[in-house]
């Protein structure tokens, strides 16, 4: 596979799962080797507390291209790189590469502010946010769902298995969302919180 003839959902799928790869070969040799401490996900994911989050603010833009350890949850990487793949030709029908690439940037970054705003704004979080941390590209999916939501009514077939029917695409992305982020995993407050802020944004992107 040639990285410079895919399109943009492809180059950044491509960009994901090679992030990915990378992570789960360091996990091994640290493992192999006995090694603690050098985790991959103090160096690339975006962590709650602002001490952690100063020392290493590139990880505003690294932690939506990485993903959960293969032990710890392998579905989280391959669903957020089917809904972009599912996504991308939906959105591109109205918007051009460019602005996919825009909205999956700037609707992780989003996502990523909101949540640290959250995070160090609610005294509900303080006891956690010590700890709490996040990756994967869940806010930009969000962000994609809900700039659908914003686009031109567009009918499309839903296979519901005993039949198929005829749906708005808006619709649609509006179920998707709601099942996005109502079904986080118990737990997962800081995805939950990810997946608002993606989606916040992805309104306000499809609204303008």
């Amino acid at each position: 596979m040639n990285f410079k003839t895919l399109n943009i959902p492809g180059k950044l799928i491509y960009i994901n799962v090679v992030v990915y790869i990378i992570t789960q070969l360091w996990r091994l040799m640290l493992v192999l080797f006995c090694v603690s401490g050098f985790e991959w996900q103090n160096y690339l994911a975006l962590h709650a507390n602002l001490s952690d989050f100063l020392f290493t603010p590139w990880t505003i833009f690294t932690y939506f291209f990485t993903h959960a350890d293969i032990g710890s949850d392998f579905l989280h990487i391959v669903f957020n790189m089917l809904w972009l793949w599912w996504l991308a030709p939906i959105f591109l029908r109205f918007h051009t590469s460019k602005q996919f690439l825009s909205l999956y940037l700037m609707g992780g970054v989003f996502a990523g502010l909101f949540f640290l705003l959250v995070y160090n704004a609610f005294p509900y979080f303080r006891f956690d946010r010590n700890w709490t941390w996040i990756v994967g590209a869940s806010g930009s999916v969000c962000a994609m769902l809900a700039a659908i939501v914003m686009q031109p009514d567009q009918l499309v077939g839903v296979n519901l298995f005993i039949r198929t029917v005829t749906m708005r695409m808006k619709s649609v992305a509006m179920i998707v969302l709601a099942l996005t982020i109502f079904a986080t995993p118990a737990g997962n407050t800081g995805g939950l919180v990810c997946h608002v802020g993606g989606a916040l944004f992805g309104f306000i992107y499809g609204y303008y």
